[in-house]
C-alpha cells in the first residue's frame, strides 16, 4: 500500500519545504552533460518508437489483406491479423535498428542545447 500512497500522493520529500531530489538530480545530470531526450529528440523517440509499429502494423494488415486473401470473405479473418501481427513486429525491429544507428553514430548529448 505504499506505492499506493507515494504514487497518489508523492514520495513526501517535497512537502516539507525542500527542493524535489529527483527534479534536481536530472537538472545536475543536464548540466553535467548527461543524456536525455528533450525537445525534438523527445519527438522522434516517441514517432519512431510508438507511431512506426503501428504504421507498419495497418499497413501489413492492409496488404495481408489484398494480396492473401482470397475472394471468400472467411480467409480475412486469418490472413488481416497475421499481417498486423508480422507488420508490428517488422515496426519494432525497424525501430530499434533506427535507434542502435542512432545511439552509435550521433553524439550523446544530441549536439547544441
Amino acid at each position: 500500500m505504499k506505492f499506493l500512497e507515494r504514487f497518489w500522493f508523492g514520495c513526501g520529500d517535497c512537502h516539507g519545504g525542500h527542493g524535489c531530489p529527483l527534479a534536481e538530480s536530472v537538472n545536475q545530470d543536464r548540466k553535467e552533460g548527461g543524456a536525455s531526450a528533450h525537445g525534438p529528440a523527445l519527438i522522434g523517440v516517441a514517432v519512431l518508437v510508438f507511431l512506426v509499429p503501428m504504421a507498419t502494423a495497418i499497413i501489413g494488415a492492409y496488404v495481408a489483406g489484398r494480396w492473401f486473401a482470397g475472394p471468400a470473405e472467411t480467409s480475412l479473418g486469418f490472413w488481416q491479423p497475421a499481417g498486423a501481427f508480422v507488420g508490428f513486429f517488422a515496426g519494432v525491429g525497424l525501430a530499434k535498428l533506427v535507434l542502435w544507428m542512432c545511439r552509435r553514430f550521433l553524439p550523446v548529448d544530441g549536439g547544441v542545447e
